[in-house]
């Protein structure tokens, strides 16, 4: 075989290499992450949202108006003891009512709690659902979700020792019509109609 020939195939191999190395894209986007040890589970991928907007059967002037959200609860291990402590989560909506892109918080959610340990026990938290307030003007704009995961340090359910913010990429939208008839957008970087 030739030197060009093996330069090429070794040339290919790498390429190839390269390809199959590279990581999935992740399925949320991280905000803050204060300790990276603290290990979760939250699904948000395309086929699997993790936030659902609906939207009401029937038209209000010549929109659908946004109804609920149910953003889909995490998976929380609490690492380093086989003992059971508290770890927790709440998810936040945010709202760019004038569509510039900026975004302010309107809901938050209280903190939900369960005690888990390594991954013999982890704390499956089950979705929550929040009910759009029934004023046009609340509901204008575009939607986004974060979720913050906590964990507290072992013995207390009130002493954080770390806590982590991830935004919501994939958003499933049920209901309401064409994207057109719809009165405000309930996606992040990826929709699925379902």
């Amino acid at each position: 075989m030739s030197r060009t020939r093996i330069r090429l195939v070794g040339l290919l191999g790498a390429a190839v290499l390269a390809i199959t190395a590279v990581a999935p894209a992740a399925a949320y986007t991280p905000i803050t992450q204060q300790d990276p040890s603290d290990s979760y589970e939250v699904q948000d991928e395309s086929g699997y949202p993790g936030v659902r907007c609906v939207y009401e059967d029937h038209k209000t002037g010549s929109n659908y108006r946004l109804d609920k959200i149910r953003v889909r609860g995490p998976k929380n291990f609490h690492h380093y003891t086989s003992a059971k402590n508290w770890v927790g989560w709440r998810y936040i909506l945010k709202r760019d009512h004038d569509y510039n892109n900026s975004y302010n918080e309107v809901y938050r959610s209280p903190v939900y709690k369960a005690r888990a340990n390594d991954n013999t026990s982890p704390a499956q938290f089950s979705d929550r659902i929040w009910t759009a307030p029934e004023p046009y003007y609340k509901l204008k704009g575009n939607w986004k979700v974060w979720v913050v995961l906590f964990w507290f340090k072992p013995g207390s359910s009130t002493v954080l020792k770390s806590k982590h913010v991830l935004e919501l990429d994939y958003y499933a939208v049920r209901g309401g019509g064409s994207d057109t008839e719809r009165m405000n957008n309930c996606n992040g970087a990826n929709n699925d109609v379902t």
